[in-house]
């Protein structure tokens, strides 16, 4: 997720930013695996609250 928030950053504040198709498919990829991270974090939160 570094890396995400420094291209972010770059592109609100930098005066030309090139992100490539390459790069962009990295950064969706990443952020898929954290969704999923959360959810099943947050699963098993809610899971574990039932019992008890």
């Amino acid at each position: 997720m570094p890396k995400a928030k420094e291209i972010r950053e770059n592109a609100d504040y930098g005066d030309f930013v090139e992100i490539t198709k390459q790069d962009a498919q990295t950064q969706l990829e990443n952020a898929k695996k954290f969704i999923e991270e959360a959810e099943r974090t947050m699963n098993k939160i809610i899971q574990e609250a039932k019992y008890q």
